[in-house]
């Protein structure tokens, strides 16, 4: 039975990690899979995308590695660079702030989660989701009052 590690939604089946020609270990994959790991389990752990101004090098040093191998990791395995992976987590903790309170202020909720603007937030919400905030929440409310099951990672591209 072949079992999957996932990265951000993408399966990487047991086979993809053996080389083609010779059943080697890719030693470049297993490291970057490493450190997208460690960075996940940082990120939902410490939630560092909630500080305005997290850095690609601190966090880097937080996980035993350096900038260029984390942003070579993000770049080939997760096909995002570090901003866009930060903003991927802020966007998914405010789709998740919204889900259980539809009531809450939008506004806070993007400050609490390390947009340092409205009009930031606003391209980046659409760029991760598809849709415009003011949409996405509408359409949302709009499940929840007909009691319809609302999933984050359903509206996460």
């Amino acid at each position: 039975m072949k079992k999957k590690a996932y990265i951000l939604g993408r399966g990487i089946k047991d086979g993809q990690l053996m080389g083609e020609e010779h059943g080697l270990v890719n030693e470049t994959l297993v490291e970057d899979v490493r450190i997208i790991y460690n960075l996940m389990t940082l990120f939902e752990r410490e939630k560092l995308y909630r500080n305005v101004d997290v850095k690609i090098h601190d966090v880097a040093r937080m996980i035993g590695t350096n900038k260029s191998y984390l942003s070579r990791a993000l770049n080939v395995r997760v096909s995002k660079n570090f901003c866009q992976f930060v903003n991927y987590y802020r966007v998914k903790e405010i789709c998740s702030m919204f889900i259980e309170n539809p009531k809450s202020d939008m506004r806070s909720m993007c400050e609490q989660c390390g947009f340092s603007s409205q009009s930031n937030f606003s391209i980046v919400f659409k760029f991760n989701t598809g849709h415009t905030p003011g949409d996405w929440c509408r359409m949302i409310k709009s499940k929840l009052e007909k009691n319809e099951p609302v999933q984050v990672d359903d509206y996460l591209l």
